[in-house]
């Protein structure tokens, strides 16, 4: 971690209260005194490539981490602790050569030399320590070393001292799919990775089944993440999941810089800690704790349910190992309607049952006993065509074969009074079960019970005449010159011709000459037109024998008048049949529309006027702005700004810096970033978290990760997209623990025992059975009309009788003769 002065002082603070305390002395334990220790702080500190390039911008600094380093080699009496304070004076010195007027504490006869100089220590640590090149993206390490600076050789050997939690990873409060080693010699190279290796208990004893390379995390030379392989990737037998007093998984950890050589192995037992109580002790086994049970890999508390049934749970009184029956199940519950249930005579009765159960298991109604013809399905539907009034017996059954049996009363059946020969049915406005009835009436017959009869007149449905009532129907009565036909309600003309007048037009009677009499008539909409003795005038045809009308389009005493629909608006004339001839600056089929050309959005409305908002001018060519557009801004609407380059927001007073400024940094001016504290570079891209993030995490701003395929505040827990289905566990970035499933996502069901009789598997140790067929393993028959008088359901819909008992379900008497 980075020290800033406060932290300097408050640390040099502690460590004189600290040395106060245990009244260090010179020399240390080890033999090394005071004189020793500083020459070994200046040959780490003040002559290392920062100390040499970074002496004039340190100053002071400098001399301060040579002391802080002699007390640390008092105290802790360590040498290892001599380089410990070289990552605060490399950030020091970047923090110094970056502030404003640092070109100033490099003055002499070359200040660019120094300053690049200074980079090129700050990039390359000690030069890269002979074991690599200095490039401008830091140490290009030989084949042979790593580390930033290269000073680590892959050959080294790698030591492990611990695993975290005393090797010892609980399943309750962690995904345990990976484990933080700790020794000395971890070198970032390719070739890093760890080596689990499984262990199985066998005859008093572990050993080895099977081995793993696995992914490792470089976190520091002394400290790494090793990622644990998930058993469901391994070759795991059932047996070996039942966990009693051994863990759930046990692993040898090794770790190699190479790929080739690898360290000595560190044990990590894996256990749950549910019904698992594990310590550490030599023989590595675990004990069960008594009130829990071990099923199938997982653990389960006392009482607690079969993930896939209801009717087994664990009761560790009876096995600690395997499911036991539900002895607590309760029989569900019918939920007796609301009212009591009335049909009608002669009724297609529907009804539904509803029951519940306490436990939420799936339910099975059973008919016992009923009217002649009246079936019930398993879901509680109820079908019956009704005679008269009828008791149900019903027997209501849940997965666990709890039973509970009612009846229910149709307690009155009543008579259908509807009239005429009309039939009931039922009015579904009504709940199922109220008895109420609608009648269909017969054609001519109307009212509640059908007992009127329709007037078939009350339409006026003759356009000429008068209606006359019939049975079933009506007829109407012409007056002379016309004559009417059966069923039919029109008037037509004597004569042969069918044509008919429309009530709203003009007619002329043309046999009293040209100045005949006007009258409304009913339409023409005959085939064949009638004869008129004298010429129609312009705009007229033929209506009726001897009577003329205005032709479609126009009206008027004398049909001059052209008609246009819709009406011609805005002062528009119409001049023909359809045609409107619009006054100037309005356009359309009725000159609805005006004329003007509008910009910007706006609309017209009305002759070369447009409507305009944020704009103004005749065509709304011209911008209102109520903003000053500031720093080289231009208005172009109303409220709203063109802004120039590196400026932005409503009034352009908002800087923009492209890439823009990470971990709240501020725009300061275009592309100029001010970082908060903690963060540094020129878009403050750069964080510090400790401890570091794990599994490829990235660090975006102290002491916050941003984690991939990971989660927690370090990147330590594993995420699974999408999710584990069905109760797994995620152990690996979309790596899934299925216990009972398998499948990448825990998705495809496991059942330890076979279903039967055409039975599929569908959940763990679930069955989803054929038809005829019920049991967790399908092996019950069913029959769907319960088998009488004490007879067996033997196959599906088979009954076997008792003796003196016959037919499909035992019902029939065997009459024995002597």
């Amino acid at each position: 971690p980075v020290l800033g002065h406060a932290q300097l002082d408050e640390f040099a603070y502690r460590s004189v209260e600290a040395r106060q305390e245990a009244q260090p002395r010179w020399p240390t334990p080890s033999g090394l005194s005071r004189s020793k220790a500083l020459v070994l702080c200046q040959l780490a500190l003040a002559n290392s490539t920062v100390g040499a390039a970074c002496g004039g911008l340190l100053g002071r600094r400098l001399d301060e981490a040579v002391d802080l380093c002699v007390l640390d080699l008092q105290l802790k009496d360590d040498l290892g602790w001599t380089e410990a304070l070289l990552p605060y004076l490399e950030n020091e010195c970047e923090r110094r050569l970056l502030e404003n007027g640092t070109r100033r504490s490099l003055e002499g006869p070359d200040p660019a030399g120094a300053a690049a100089e200074v980079a090129a220590a700050l990039r390359c640590p000690g030069r890269c320590h002979g074991h690599g090149e200095c490039t401008p993206a830091g140490c290009r390490c030989s084949s042979s070393h790593s580390s930033y600076d290269c000073s680590r050789a892959l050959a080294q050997p790698v030591e492990l001292s611990h695993l975290e939690n005393g090797g010892r990873c609980d399943l309750r409060s962690s995904s345990c799919d990976s484990v933080r080693v700790f020794g000395r010699g971890f070198a970032s190279s390719p070739g890093l990775s760890c080596l689990a290796t499984r262990l199985k208990y066998v005859n008093g004893g572990w050993v080895p089944v099977e081995r793993q390379r696995t992914r490792a995390t470089f976190l520091s030379s002394g400290a790494l993440d090793c990622a644990v392989p998930s058993l469901s990737n391994a070759g795991v037998n059932t047996e070996d999941l039942v966990l009693g007093d051994k863990p759930y998984a046990r692993w040898e950890v090794q770790v190699s810089n190479d790929g080739s050589r690898h360290s000595q192995a560190k044990v990590l037992t894996i256990f749950d800690s549910v019904c698992q109580a594990c310590e550490a002790s030599p023989s590595g086994l675990c004990k069960l704790k008594e009130t829990t049970c071990s099923i199938g890999g997982r653990c389960f508390a006392e009482g607690h349910p079969n993930p896939s049934s209801p009717c087994l749970v664990c009761d560790p009184n009876t096995s600690q190992f395997s499911w036991s029956p539900n002895q607590a199940n309760k029989p569900p519950t019918f939920h007796q309607p609301q009212d009591k249930l009335q049909s009608f005579a002669g009724e297609n009765f529907v009804f539904q049952f509803t029951a519940s159960d306490p436990e939420g298991s799936a339910l099975l109604f059973r008919l016992d006993g009923g009217p002649e013809g009246a079936l019930l399905s398993p879901a509680g539907l109820l079908l019956w065509r009704v005679p008269t009034a009828y008791p149900v017996h019903v027997t209501l059954l849940d997965e666990c074969n709890a039973q509970s049996s009612f009846t229910v009363e149709v307690v009155q059946v009543l008579p259908c009074r509807c009239q005429e020969g009309a039939t009931c049915v039922t009015d579904v406005a009504f709940p199922a079960g109220s008895g109420r009835y609608l009648c269909r009436c017969p054609h001519g017959r109307r009212g509640a019970l059908c007992e009127q009869a329709v007037d078939e007149c009350v339409s006026a449905p003759c356009t000429r005449g008068a209606c006359v009532d019939t049975a079933g129907a009506s007829r109407c009565e012409c007056p002379p010159g016309l004559r009417g036909e059966k069923h039919q309600p029109v008037c037509r003309v004597t004569s042969g011709s069918r044509t008919n007048v429309r009530p709203t037009e003009a007619v002329t009677d043309t046999s009293a000459g040209p100045a005949g009499r006007t009258e409304s008539g009913p339409p023409r909409t005959g085939r064949v037109q009638p004869v008129c003795r004298r010429a129609c005038g312009r705009n007229m045809e033929c209506a009726a024998p001897n009577r003329c009308g205005c032709k479609g389009g126009y009206a008027g005493a004398d049909c001059l008048t052209a008609v246009c629909q819709p009406a011609c608006a805005h002062g528009g004339v119409c001049v023909a049949p359809g045609v409107c001839r619009c006054v100037p600056g309005f356009h359309g089929e009725a000159c609805q529309q005006a004329v003007c050309r509008c910009e910007h959005g706006g609309s017209c409305v009305g002759p070369h006027t447009c409507a305009c908002p944020g704009f103004a001018g005749r065509r709304c060519q011209s911008a209102l702005c109520s903003l000053h557009c500031r720093n080289g801004g231009r208005c172009v609407s109303a409220g709203a700004c063109t802004c120039a380059a590196g400026w932005g927001g409503p009034p352009c007073e908002t800087a923009l810096c492209s890439p823009v400024c990470l971990n709240g940094g501020s725009c300061l001016r275009p592309d100029v970033c001010k970082c908060p504290a903690g963060f540094y570079g020129n878009r403050c891209q750069h964080a510090v978290c400790s401890p570091p993030c794990r599994n490829g995490g990235v660090c975006v701003r102290k002491d916050v990760c941003w984690c991939r395929g990971h989660a927690g505040n370090r990147c330590q827990k594993s995420v699974c997209q999408p999710s584990c289905m069905n109760g797994g566990r995620c152990v690996g970035p979309d790596v899934c623990d299925c216990p009972g499933w398998r499948g990448k996502r825990c998705d495809k069901p496991s059942c330890l025992q076979k279903c039967l009789n055409g039975g599929e598997c569908v959940g763990a140790n679930a069955c989803r059975c054929a038809p005829g067929w019920q049991g967790t393993l399908c092996h019950i028959p069913r029959c769907q009309q319960t088998c009488l008088y004490g007879s067996r359901c033997v196959r599906p819909n088979v009954c076997a009788c008792r003796s003196g008992y016959s037919g499909t379900r035992c019902s029939q008497k065997v009459s024995h003769h002597h």
